[in-house]
């Protein structure tokens, strides 16, 4: 792969981005291990709980979701069907059941 930056030409061989990839999945891996680490000791399960919120908060934002309240995505996450407004929003802080199938 040829990178054309300004008057230099860089290349990138197949060994380089094997490296970078590998790397990538060495990083991952350290993370699920340090997670299954502290979830696996049960004084650390309070420190767990608000991370996994926090890395489901960033997933969802990458999907353009806008989240304010950690405790109100935590609260959302049983819900089974959620029903919105046209403009796909929520705008009263509690919900009502109307009718039922």
């Amino acid at each position: 792969m040829d990178l054309g930056i300004g008057e230099h030409k860089w290349t990138l061989d197949y060994t380089a981005v094997c490296v970078i990839r590998y790397t990538e999945c060495i990083v991952q891996f350290s993370i699920i291990g340090i997670t299954v680490l502290m979830v696996a000791v049960p004084k650390n399960l309070p420190h767990a709980v608000p991370l996994s919120l926090a890395y489901s908060i960033k997933k969802i934002t990458k999907e353009n979701n806008l989240v304010r309240h950690l405790e109100a995505f935590e609260t959302t996450g049983n819900a089974t069907i959620i029903c919105l407004d046209k403009m796909r929003t929520l705008t009263i802080n509690r919900m009502v059941v109307q009718a039922y199938i």
